[in-house]
């Protein structure tokens, strides 16, 4: 007879979500595996910010220092398995069956998924290339500040950057920047919408012309916007750009789930104060639970994870 090996908890994803998670469940003596895929949303940032003992530091090193504090240290209760989920469901005891890329299935009493987000570009020449040149905020917590007294900065307001959004994310720019300038890529009813927003910030300005690309800042220069301006375009430098881009949940390999996302679709929907999902058993936390990410936020959600998952073992 086959013995199987249920742990208490399988995490997946091994983020600051994961790894707070995987911590507070090693305090409280409980067997857990770790998955990581080793694809990380904040992979091209040189230096995670806003999160005290470790701004302007490493998110790579930061991972590292947590795992060696749950596999190399006083704990021995998680197994780290640097591989990814194919797939996870749950059998008709309870159990989740999670199948990593080798074929190898795990089981586990509870779920936590931390697997975070894709960022789906806006389809705008360029655009992909100004971003994983970090030349492109999607957050001015996360980043502006090492832009400080820069002399502009561009709002890219397309897809989900639309007022009030655009606007917010414009006056958070000013602090930064001389002046801002407010990019609508043609679209009137933006344009309008913002108007009476931005009315009373003569630093701020609206350009509805046509975006044609986007140019990388190269060896340390400034990025820079392509603009169509009828029989001639004109390209215009700035310090950054910001811009939030869609995101989708990266939750396929939990399809037999039936996990129930936010009105968004772009997060799943939990239950506070634990985030648990809709499924008895299963958490998340993360990027993929919240329309705040944040390494903070995400730290505090796994810790909350931990205590719902022990309450319920």
């Amino acid at each position: 007879m086959v013995v199987i090996d249920v742990v208490d908890a399988m995490i997946i994803g091994a983020g600051p979500a994961g790894l707070s998670a995987a911590l507070g469940l090693c305090r409280q003596r409980r067997t857990t595996v770790l998955f990581d895929s080793r694809v990380y949303r904040n992979a091209i940032t040189p230096h995670m910010h806003n999160f005290p003992t470790w701004d302007h530091r490493a998110p790579s090193d930061f991972r590292s220092k947590a795992l060696d504090e749950l596999i190399h240290g006083r704990y021995q209760t998680t197994e780290y398995v640097q591989q990814r989920v194919e797939s996870v469901e749950q059998n008709e005891s309870g159990v989740f069956v999670a199948t990593d890329s080798t074929g190898k299935q795990w089981h586990g009493k509870k779920l936590l998924i931390a697997t975070g987000v894709t960022d789906v570009m806006p389809d705008i020449p360029g655009f992909e290339e100004t971003w994983l040149n970090m030349n492109i905020y999607h957050c001015l917590f996360c980043h502006g500040f090492e832009n400080s007294g820069s002399k502009s900065a561009g709002v890219i307001a397309v897809d989900n950057m639309v007022p009030p959004m655009a606007a917010h994310f414009a006056k958070m720019c000013r602090p930064f920047a001389q002046n801002v300038v407010v990019y609508t890529n043609g679209s009137k009813e933006t344009e309008d919408a913002m108007r009476p927003i931005l009315k009373d910030y003569s630093d701020i300005l609206i350009d509805s012309r046509t975006i044609k690309r986007l140019v990388p800042g190269s060896g340390g220069g400034s990025p820079a916007i392509e603009l169509d301006s009828g029989s001639t375009c004109e390209l215009v430098e700035h310090g950054f750009f910001a811009h939030q881009p869609k995101a989708t949940p990266n939750i396929d390999f939990a399809s037999k789930l039936n996990l129930k996302l936010s009105a968004t679709g772009r997060e799943i929907e939990i239950a506070m104060p634990f985030h648990e999902t809709n499924v008895r058993g299963c958490f998340a936390a993360g990027d993929i639970s919240t329309m705040f990410r944040a390494v903070a936020g995400a730290v505090s959600a796994g810790t909350a994870c931990s205590g719902g998952i022990v309450s319920q073992l």
